[in-house]
């Protein structure tokens, strides 16, 4: 993951023969005026940070973007324990998902190249929850690679019973591919 031109920097200055796949680490916190909810985890924020930065990847022979990381602490992390946390955490949901759009459009002209999402959707964390749905909810079919190494095609239709009965399941075997 990469959040600077410096990581940038240090991935030139390595010289790989190939390119490095590189995600960009979004600052998914909250910034609510001077008040900030959340883990500094990256100085990348806005969608125009993440644009800034894609396009200084996309000019290097070093690197090639291949996703994005949005880790919400804030969010994720804290249990329901309070009306204070349940109302910070509706805020933080709705910024973060107006931010998310705005953040997958300020890098549509980047293509980012058909990845493995296995970890993403098969953790039943981050953002699997029917109220906060992430990647895991938008999954509509998977082609699996078996532990025996065949493939098999999984969706509502084919081999359902491959499949999640609730849309915030996750799929809990094999590697997926799609």
């Amino acid at each position: 993951m990469v959040d600077s031109r410096a990581h940038l920097d240090l991935i030139d200055r390595a010289a790989p023969v190939h390119p490095v796949r590189v995600a960009i680490d979004v600052d998914a916190s909250l910034w609510l005026g001077p008040l900030h909810l959340g883990i500094r985890r990256s100085p990348v924020h806005t969608p125009d940070q993440v644009k800034k930065l894609a396009q200084q990847i996309a000019r290097r022979d070093s690197a090639r973007l291949v996703g994005l990381m949005l880790y919400d602490p804030q969010i994720a992390g804290l249990p329901d324990a309070s009306a204070a946390v349940r109302l910070v955490k509706r805020a933080s949901e709705a910024e973060l998902g107006r931010r998310r759009v705005a953040v997958l459009e300020a890098i549509r002209p980047y293509d980012i190249d058909r990845q493995t999402i296995a970890g993403a959707i098969s953790t039943g964390t981050y953002g699997s929850g029917n109220r906060l749905g992430g990647l895991a909810t938008q999954v509509r079919g998977l082609t699996l690679i078996t532990g025996d190494g065949s493939v098999l095609r999984s969706s509502a239709g084919e081999n359902a019973r491959c499949w999640p009965r609730r849309r915030s399941d996750s799929v809990r075997s094999g590697s997926s591919s799609r």
